[in-house]
Formats: C-alpha cells, structure tokens, sequence
C-alpha cells in the first residue's frame, strides 16, 4: 500500500531485505511511520528550480539541513540520513577517492538527474583568519627553537671559556707581579697548603731568582687544553718566559668551587721549583744567617744526620764562627734546571764577616711529606775544615797512644821519608808521661788547597803538671782526602 507524505513524496513499503538496513524511528501520533533511506528506496525529486526548503523536517522532527547529501550524522549509514552520502571534509568513508578528498559516488541516486549528481567535491579554502593564526604558531614555534638553541649554544659557550677564562687571569696577574690577586683566585685547598705571605714572598722571590715575566701564553698544541663541558676541573698547558730562566712550561690545574674556577695547583715545571722545596731552602738559610745551629740541623735530612751528629754540626758551625767570622747574610741565588715535586738543587750566597761571599749549592728531597736538605756544599758553611779535623783526630790518636792509627793518617810522601818506627819513636814519651791533647790557634788556620797549615800546641802531663809544646802541622789533600803531611815541633 503506497501512502502519500506531506514533505517527502511517495514511499516504498515493502520490506527491507534485511533487518540490519532498518532503523525503526519512534512511533509518532496522526503521523503514517516513515520509510527509511536505503538501496532502491524512491528518493525525493530534485532539480535546481526546486531545491528542498532549509526548514524541512526530517522524520525526527529536526531540520534538514540544505545540502542533501549531508545528514546530521554525515557518513554514518546507522544514522538518520541520506545512506551512502559523502562524508564530511577530512573523515575518510564511503563515496572517497583518497583520504579527505570526495569521489565520485559509486550509484546515482534514483530520480535524480545524472548531470545534477555532482561526482566530485572541492575543499574550500581555508578561512584567512585560520591561515594567519596558523603561521603566527609556526613562526612562534620556530623563535622558541631558535632561542634554545642560541641560549644553549651561549650556555656551552661560556661554560667551555670559564675555565680559559681563569688561566688566561693568572698569566695576566703573574706579568703585572699582582701575587696577592692572584692568591685570591686560589682554591681553597690551596690556600690551606700555604699562607698569603708565603706565597707573595715565593712569587717575588722567583723574579729574583729567574727573572721577571716577559710573556704569558697558552702552549700551541692542540692538546694544551683539557675540559670536558659541565665537569668541575680543567688543565691549561701554559709557557712562562722569564727574563734569566727563559721559557718555561708546565700546567695550571683548575677546579670549580661554587660555580667560580679557581687555581689548585701549579705544576713546578712552570715555576721553576716546587715551592715547598723554596721553603725549606729558605729556613735553612734562615738559621744560618741566625747562627740557629739546632734549626738547621733539622733542616738537614736523615743521609746527613747519619754522618754528623747534631754536637758534630754545632761545632763546626762554631767553630767557622771563629775562623771565618760569623754569618752576615744567606740568600737563595739561582734555580738549577730539572727541579721537581721529588728533588731540587738551589744555589745560595753565604756572606761571612771574615770572608768574600761564598756561592755553593743545596739538594733537597722529600722526606716523609717533607722537604729536606741533604747535601750542602762545604763553602757555603765557610773554610774547608776537613784539616782541622784531622789535626784534632791526629792527637786524640797521640793521646791513645795509638801510634799505627796516627802514623795511617800521614800522607804518602809523608810515609815514604818517615818510617813508622822512627815515628813511634819520635811521638813516644818519657815512663810516667802521657800526652793531654792538643790546643788549636784557630786564627792561624789557612787553606789554599790542596795545602792548609794550621798551629796550636801539643799538651802533654810530666809529674801532675800539663807541659805544651808548639806544633804546625801540614797538610796536603790527596784526591777527595786530606792527610798530614808534616808535624814541625818548635
């Protein structure tokens, strides 16, 4: 039975040919149940001249919208509308040739016009407004990306320069002599290993010794800078050109304390000496000028102790005091080459009342954390006493009536003119008598090696009393040994 609608024209009611093509709509009073929208089911008359109304209702009672090939729910066949209609701009669906772009409907649409069916669908273009707020995100997006990436490029910048920064601060200090500045920018584990006026004294006392600083530079190999980004030390191999030591080359170590870098360390190959070795050269020149015999020998090291006893070393240093006159001045004079954080050699000037100024070297090593000096040259301590010496051992040997012993100190010549019975002869005394030591006139003591002459007396008891008899004795130096060449009893 075909039944006439008021807005849609005739209707088919014959069955679908499957329930799953029927969407049954809410039954609705004086109003016949409307047919569904599906394959072969007759479609409203349309042609240009007679567009369907904007205001027309659909079986649910809303309106139809006035394109008819977009229903409320556009692609989706389960919802009320025109079932195989194009989908809506940008969801891909049935009717599509390609995603998001409208083909040509697979079947005209029953009594539609074929020229009025339109095959293809074009996108409009997008509104200005649209298009300009788009290019306002994508030229925002790129600023931003251009601002990180500039900062981070800066960050690294600056990060990787801080540390060069600093090395470059302290060859600018060192050429301007600026020591107290440059002992600011000290770790502070540095600072803890010496004091300000230590390292001023040390630092001024370089130029002395090696000249001052004419240039100031990084080392030219590629390698001269070590850093990795964002770590906490950094290395700076530098070259330091002193005006008597020439160049000299060695690292500055650097360390980051509280984002600011600092100086941990100076190697002593650009220095010249460790400056804890300068210290202790100091001190020992120190107590000398001050006549200081116990400090000096705890200057000296443990090689040294075992050949001179502490009583040995005050002795000889007074007993220089009265040949040599005493010490008026001690000073570091020169840096010998090849000093490092395990030896050094350093040259003084010791000046004594009685004599022209001496210049002579120092060794120094470590000991136990310590620096110490263990080998000092003889001039520096005044006139050769070795001769002395040996007079003072020849009569103790006299006094022991040790005769072989004294006899073996003789020089060769000595020996060969002066058989050893004539000399056992000549020292022995009379029954009862006995030899009481000796007494030196220091002021006669002369040294022009490889001879020395030196007077005194020889003492000696007869019957309780002490009798002395006037001695020179000779002596020449046979290589690296002195020995008595001749004793002349007046």
């Amino acid at each position: 039975m075909d039944t006439q609608s008021p807005e849609y024209g005739t209707q088919d009611t014959t069955p679908a040919s499957s329930t799953s093509d029927l969407v049954t709509p809410p039954k609705q009073s004086n109003q016949p149940a409307p047919s569904q929208y599906g394959m072969g089911a007759p479609v409203p008359q349309y042609s240009p001249s007679n567009p369907p109304l904007s205001g027309a209702l659909s079986p649910y009672n809303t309106p139809m919208p006035a394109n008819p090939y977009v229903g409320p729910y556009a692609g989706d066949a389960t919802q009320p509308g025109i079932a195989g209609a194009p989908p809506m701009y940008g969801q891909p669906g049935y009717g599509q040739s390609g995603y998001g772009q409208p083909g040509p409907v697979s079947m005209p649409f029953a009594g539609y016009p074929p020229a009025a069916i339109p095959t293809t669908m074009t996108t409009p273009p997008p509104k200005a407004k649209k298009r300009r707020r788009g290019l306002w995100i994508a030229l925002t997006i790129v600023l931003v990306l251009l601002l990180l990436g500039g900062g981070a490029g800066a960050f690294a910048y600056t990060q990787y320069h801080a540390p060069q920064d600093a090395a470059a601060q302290v060859c600018t200090l060192v050429q301007h002599q600026k020591y107290a500045d440059l002992y600011a920018n000290f770790s502070s584990g540095m600072q803890s290993h010496i004091t300000e006026s230590n390292f001023t004294d040390a630092a001024s006392q370089l130029d002395q010794l090696e000249g001052s600083v004419t240039q100031c530079r990084p080392a030219t190999s590629a390698s001269a800078f070590s850093y990795t980004l964002l770590g906490s030390t950094a290395t700076m191999l530098t070259t330091l050109t002193r005006a008597n030591a020439g160049d000299l080359q060695g690292t500055i170590h650097l360390v980051n304390e509280n984002g600011s870098w600092k100086v941990d360390s100076l190697d002593t190959a650009l220095l010249g000496v460790n400056l804890d070795a300068l210290q202790a050269a100091n001190n020992f020149c120190d107590a000398l000028a001050k006549a200081d015999a116990n400090t000096a020998y705890g200057a000296l090291g443990s090689s040294f102790h075992t050949q001179v006893s502490q009583a040995q070393f005050s002795d000889r240093l007074s007993v220089h005091d009265k040949i040599d006159g005493p010490i008026t001045s001690c000073k570091l004079a020169s840096l010998l080459r090849g000093n490092s954080d395990e030896a050094a050699a350093i040259t003084l000037n010791v000046t004594r009342k009685g004599l022209p100024t001496a210049d002579g070297q120092i060794t120094l090593d470590v000991e136990g954390g310590t620096w110490k000096v263990v080998t000092v040259d003889e001039r520096l301590l005044g006139t050769d006493l070795a001769p002395f010496y040996l007079a003072k051992t020849f009569c103790s040997l006299l006094t022991q009536t040790d005769f072989k012993a004294a006899y073996s100190l003789l020089a060769s010549e000595a020996q060969n003119g002066w058989q050893y019975a004539n000399f056992a002869r000549f020292f022995t005394l009379n029954p009862g008598d006995r030899y009481a030591g000796c007494d030196f006139i220091l002021k006669s003591y002369k040294v022009t090696d490889p001879s020395a002459t030196l007077d005194g007396y020889v003492n000696f008891l007869h019957q309780g009393q002490t009798f002395s008899v006037k001695t020179t004795f000779s002596f020449f130096r046979e290589g690296d040994t002195w020995k008595v060449s001749d004793v002349q009893i007046k």
